[in-house]
């Protein structure tokens, strides 16, 4: 499979595992939305207000990582093209190794039979492999990788 066709296979396999991420998130947060809706303040005012409070900061932190996740779908959608010659932020790179999509911090995906690790150009390994061209080696925790493409 060519390089640009396996990107854009990658690219949106991203996106509809972000977008299944964001489906279970809105979920709960209904789930979460509705227990707090339902819930009555009993005698033990101490003990309403605390469990309140703990599902707000649930409630928070839910609405950060929808906040996350959407973020990370917009630089998937307006990913740029990337540097075919040196490795740089829209990068698909093929590695002895592995494969790597230089974009946001998602994980491993599988597409077409191939594993591609998609990573944030602020990762460790993303740094390491920024402005790295073919045939160039790249050391990163006791391993060693060598650069067999770039799209």
């Amino acid at each position: 499979m060519k390089c640009k066709d396996l990107k854009k296979q990658v690219i949106a396999k991203s996106q509809e595992v972000i977008k299944e991420k964001l489906a279970l998130l809105a979920a709960e947060l209904d789930h979460l939305l509705k227990d707090i809706s339902e819930d009555t303040k009993s005698s033990a005012g101490d003990k309403f207000e605390t469990t309140r409070e703990l599902v707000n900061t649930e409630r928070q932190q839910l609405y950060a990582r929808v906040e996350d996740l959407n973020k990370m779908l917009a630089a998937l959608t307006t990913l740029p093209p990337g540097a075919a010659n040196t490795v740089d932020f829209g990068n698909l790179v093929q590695t002895d190794k592995n494969w790597l999509l230089i974009a946001v911090s998602l994980g491993p995906v599988e597409v077409a039979g191939e594993q591609v690790l998609v990573i944030s150009p602020l990762a460790p390994l993303g740094q390491a492999f920024q402005g790295k061209q073919i045939k160039d080696k790249v050391a990163f925790n006791n391993v060693s990788y060598r650069i067999a493409g770039i799209c």
